[in-house]
């Protein structure tokens, strides 16, 4: 093993070269800077879409498990839906959207839907999301 002076330790040259200094430009860190500002531009326009989702999809959960509504009509799920959504602040399916089926005496409950999302300028992002719960 190469023994290093401790002027070539304190100064930094023994582990990158003779005479360059490790670092980042200014170049770099705006290029760098950019790029977190964009990211986080499009996670704070996209997340509130995604919490949704789960949102959703945790209220259909709910309501193909319940023993209550293994029996119901579709009117009392539909409106079982609606007070459950209300609750969550979930707008984006309306009670009419959600596909119901009932077989020997347990609920499944579906939907599809898609959210266009504004980015900046004439930039959007269309998310699809698919809900299927029960069994």
């Amino acid at each position: 093993m190469e023994q290093v002076s401790w002027r070539e330790r304190r100064s930094g040259r023994g582990t990158i070269g003779p005479g360059r200094e490790g670092g980042l430009t200014l170049g770099g860190l705006l290029v760098v800077g950019f790029l977190i500002i964009i990211a986080a531009i499009v996670g704070m326009k996209v997340v509130p879409t995604v919490i949704e989702y789960y949102t959703l999809k945790n209220i259909l959960s709910n309501m193909a498990n319940d023993p209550e509504l293994q029996n119901a009509t579709e009117r009392e799920i539909r409106v079982s839906y609606v007070n459950r959504s209300q609750i969550a602040d979930v707008t984006v399916i309306q009670p009419q959207d959600i596909l119901i089926s009932q077989k020997g005496g347990s609920l499944r409950l579906s939907t599809a839907y898609s959210v266009k999302v504004h980015l900046m300028g004439n930039v959007s992002a269309c998310l699809d999301f698919e809900v299927d719960e029960g069994k």
